[in-house]
């Protein structure tokens, strides 16, 4: 009679992790797709006035593109590295070098 508790315990431990794991692993999937698509939404057109290309970006300032605090930036980079959103947030932490790069050359805050 232990023995069939004991089973039954270690099946349920089992089930429970794997329906934790598989919650993980979707909810993952699911900031992945909310992070990408935030990101689509101003991204390209950011990197294409760093890169000076107007024909994609057009006569907008960057600020106008996104008008992301410092700050909050920051936090994005955070959130993409824990997401191993790699190549984004190297992007996007080179928006935030460029951004305090700028800031020191005019003595404007972040």
């Amino acid at each position: 009679m232990e023995d069939i508790k004991l089973l039954k315990h270690h099946y349920l431990r089992q089930k429970v992790f794997y329906l934790s794991h598989v919650q993980l692993t979707n909810v993952f999937k699911e900031c992945k797709e909310v992070l990408s698509h935030s990101l689509t939404l101003w991204l390209p057109k950011y990197m294409a006035i760093l890169d000076n290309k107007q024909e994609t970006a057009g006569s907008v300032d960057p600020v106008e593109v996104c008008p992301l605090h410092y700050g909050t930036r920051i936090a994005l980079v955070r959130m993409l590295i824990e997401m191993e959103m790699w190549e984004e947030a190297t992007k996007v932490s080179l928006i935030c070098l460029v951004q305090s790069y700028l800031c020191l050359q005019t003595g404007l805050r972040t």
